[in-house]
């Protein structure tokens, strides 16, 4: 029992120290490559666990999670667009309407998607993709089709300092998206994604609502891509329809 304790007191400090060294990064670390990397870690961190709480707890692989990261992006670029909203920290304060409105169309695809299981998910995620990536395409006068969409660029920030309200924005989503995966397997809602995972019709059979079990692990795990994807278009300042599978494609993949 000592050891166990110890092992735990170790575990503590040690999640103390990584979190505290999060926090600083950019005080001791400032130039432009290290934070750029630092931004591109706390993005794939964010991104790896919301996609864990459909995949890895419920067990449903959805290889289509890139239409929410690239949906996160365009919604906050259209807003920022159409609303006028100045360049700088205003942008950030619309990241979370942007996880709604990803949230509101992972309900209408979890709908249809959820559905189906094993390798028929796997392809209808894959075919909702492609299909949001055509409309992304098509529908030039809202999105700019294949020429892309440019969101505002902020000016003001210049020099070493430029990355680093990104990177505490993506700080910001990882630990969220953390937070809520560690509140989620430690619920009965996370017990029930985990006896859908093991074997759904026995966890049926036991009482689990595993449709809303399903469907809500969807939609939580599509709002925070969303809303990790809205920050990356307002990072990267440009999107266009194919830029939307090369982030989040490998993580799905895994």
């Amino acid at each position: 029992m000592r050891g166990l304790g110890g092992a735990g007191a170790l575990k503590a400090i040690g999640l103390v120290a990584l979190a505290a060294l999060a926090l600083v990064l950019p005080v001791i670390a400032p130039d432009p490559g290290t934070t750029n990397i630092a931004v591109f870690t706390m993005m794939y961190v964010g991104l790896a666990t919301a996609w864990n709480i459909m995949g890895g707890y419920t067990g449903y692989i959805s290889l289509g999670h890139a239409a929410f990261f690239g949906f996160g992006a365009y919604s906050l670029g259209l807003l920022l667009n159409h609303l006028h909203i100045a360049p700088g920290y205003g942008p950030f304060f619309l990241v979370p309407v942007a996880g709604l409105l990803t949230a509101l169309l992972a309900v209408a695809i979890g709908w249809v998607a959820l559905r189906t299981r094993a390798a028929t998910f796997v392809i209808v995620t894959i075919a909702f993709m492609f299909m949001l990536q055509l409309l992304a395409e098509n529908l030039v006068t809202l999105t700019g089709g294949g020429g892309g969409l440019g969101l505002p660029y902020a000016h003001d920030w210049g020099g070493d300092f430029f990355n680093i309200p990104y990177y505490y924005a993506m700080l910001a989503l990882a630990v969220l998206a953390l937070l809520v995966s560690f509140t989620i397997r430690r619920s009965k809602f996370g017990l029930g994604l985990l006896a859908i995972r093991d074997d759904e019709d026995k966890a049926l059979a036991v009482g689990v609502p595993t449709r809303a079990f399903k469907l809500t692990a969807f939609v939580i795990s599509a709002a925070l891509v969303g809303m990790i994807g809205g920050v990356y278009g307002y990072y990267v300042t440009y999107i266009y329809p194919q830029f939307v599978v090369d982030p989040l494609i490998g993580i799905s993949m895994v």
